[in-house]
């Protein structure tokens, strides 16, 4: 071999390296790379919708049990239950303690408000934006209020 054609094939191989250390830059850095912390927001909806139920299921006041659902509608009618001066604030209560003893993954403030019609009556204030959910709430007398579950 003359000594031209071994510098060729010396800079053929320099070649080959830095197309391969390209590659695998590329790799790394192109198809590997972290795509993050991404959520699919059905998800979270859907968990948020599976918490909002289980919460209006759960019953309060040991001496006349009622469930969440129907202490919200008390709750908005303002009719006295469980012998509580302010109905409002005792719902209040009794879901921030489900809520503390349950935990919100990935959540710090939440919201809880009920409407009928144009009427809206806030039970716990604590974010103005997020993921929402809701549900219908109808009564023995065939009346329907919405549920509003938001959380930040």
């Amino acid at each position: 071999m003359s000594k031209r054609s071994q510098i060729e094939m010396i800079g053929l191989v320099v070649v080959v390296i830095i197309i391969a250390i390209g590659l695998l830059l590329y790799i790394k850095f192109g198809i590997l790379r972290d795509q993050g912390n991404i959520e699919d927001p059905t998800i979270e909806v859907a968990y948020l919708t599976n918490l909002m139920g289980a919460i209006l299921n759960v019953k309060v006041c040991d001496q006349a049990p009622v469930k969440v659902e129907e202490a919200l509608i008390k709750c908005y009618e303002n009719e006295q239950f469980c012998d509580a001066a302010e109905p409002c604030l005792y719902v209040k209560s009794e879901i921030e303690e489900i809520i503390g003893s349950v935990g919100l993954k990935n959540y710090k403030n939440y919201s809880i408000w009920v409407e009928k019609g144009n009427d809206k009556v806030d039970i716990i204030v604590g974010c103005e934006t997020g993921i929402l959910s809701h549900t219908t709430l109808v009564t023995a007398n065939n009346e329907h209020y919405t549920a509003y579950f938001r959380v930040c």
